[in-house]
């Protein structure tokens, strides 16, 4: 591989969430706000960390991050993990 050539690689997230019209009929819309704003939140903390951007946002999220690197696959299973705890909270 020449010097240089991680640069050109590029990581892609995609979140959903998972059936989001009939969790926000079964748990009301002010706790389904909560949820996908933790969600959100989760989702956003990764991208000043692993130099990543956000390119579309709807029940879910796509992000773009300039480097894919184990540990920030990790870190986005860490996030993922996080959701699940938090989405069982609300």
């Amino acid at each position: 591989m020449q010097n240089g050539a991680m640069a050109d690689v590029r990581a892609l997230l995609l979140t959903d969430v998972v059936d989001s019209t009939r969790i926000a009929e079964t748990i009301g819309d002010s706790r389904a706000a909560q949820l996908w704003a933790a969600h959100d939140r989760c989702a956003r903390d990764l991208l000043p960390r692993w130099r990543g951007r956000e390119i579309d946002k709807t029940d879910g999220m796509l992000l773009l991050f300039d480097a894919a690197t184990l540990t920030s696959s990790l870190r986005m299973m860490d996030c993922k993990t996080k959701m699940s705890t938090t989405s069982k909270k609300v």
